[in-house]
């Protein structure tokens, strides 16, 4: 009796010890399975927020770079003006140029120089003051910056064209083939035949000090290919330039998206691999 007894009492603590193992083993496995499930939706809410952040960063990108195409479309349209055009008078360049003037505020000056060849300077000079200012001259800067006549046996490109006009007028005639490394700009737009950056012309010196990117683009007669600096007299009708304000221009592209709470940092990659930062928001 005593032995069954013995039996039984260990029989029972067996089961119990077996059942709080099979407990316990239980929970540990129901415990990793929760945190595996836990794990997994955190980790698929990461995914997908993070897919959602890359398709929204995606569609902002997208938007300032449509909205910086549309800035610089503005020359795209003055060649398609020229070419459908005999003559543009300077009024007719304003009355085209104004309503992107008006809806584009990074905008600061568009600007038209005509390719001048070197036996018509003098005519050209006495028709620009009887329909420019009684005052035209072609002209560049001088070794100190100082105004003089340009280089009389060199084909011209003077500035004839500007909207708005206002604080500019002492532009009206600087030859922008008198510098060379706006020239170089210049040959480089024609070549191409594309919209080029380039240096503010020196002459401009009333824009303050906002940061000024200037885009230059050759109106190349539309009946022909750009070709090489040998035949532009015959194919190049001058060029068209717009100055822009980046700080005015990042405001107007960034100003719906910090509204909405995103913050931007702008920066450039130099040639050495470094990060430089221009705008932070």
């Amino acid at each position: 009796m005593g032995f069954r007894s013995k039996c039984s009492k260990n029989l029972v603590g067996c089961l119990i010890r077996h059942k709080y193992a099979a407990v316990s083993a239980m929970s540990a496995i129901g415990c990793l399975a929760s945190l595996f499930l836990y794990t997994t939706t955190v980790k698929n809410q990461e995914l997908k927020l993070a897919a959602e952040f890359q398709t929204f960063a995606k569609t902002c990108f997208e938007t300032i770079e449509d909205d910086v195409y549309g800035d610089l479309s503005v020359l795209k349209a003055i060649d398609a003006f020229y070419n459908s055009s005999v003559l543009v008078e300077r009024d007719e360049f304003e009355s085209f140029v104004s309503p992107f003037l008006a809806e584009q505020p990074g905008i600061r000056t568009l600007g038209f120089a005509p390719l001048v060849k070197e036996n018509l300077k003098t005519d050209f000079v006495k028709s620009c003051r009887q329909t420019i200012a009684p005052t035209f001259q072609i002209w560049s800067l001088g070794t100190k910056g100082e105004p003089s006549d340009a280089n009389p046996v060199r084909q011209s490109l003077p500035i004839i064209y500007l909207a708005p006009l206002a604080g500019d007028s002492g532009v009206l005639g600087y030859d922008l083939n008198s510098d060379f490394e706006i020239r170089n700009t210049l040959e480089n737009s024609y070549s191409q035949n594309k919209i080029v950056a380039g240096n503010l012309p020196p002459a401009f010196a009333n824009l303050g000090n906002s940061l000024i990117i200037t885009e230059f683009l050759a109106l190349v007669r539309h009946n022909r290919q750009a070709g090489t600096r040998d035949n532009q007299s015959e194919t190049l009708i001058g060029y068209t330039f717009g100055v822009f304000d980046i700080d005015e221009l990042i405001l107007e592209l960034t100003g719906p998206l910090c509204r909405e709470g995103v913050n931007l940092d702008i920066h450039e990659i130099t040639d050495d691999d470094k990060i430089d930062s221009l705008y932070a928001f």
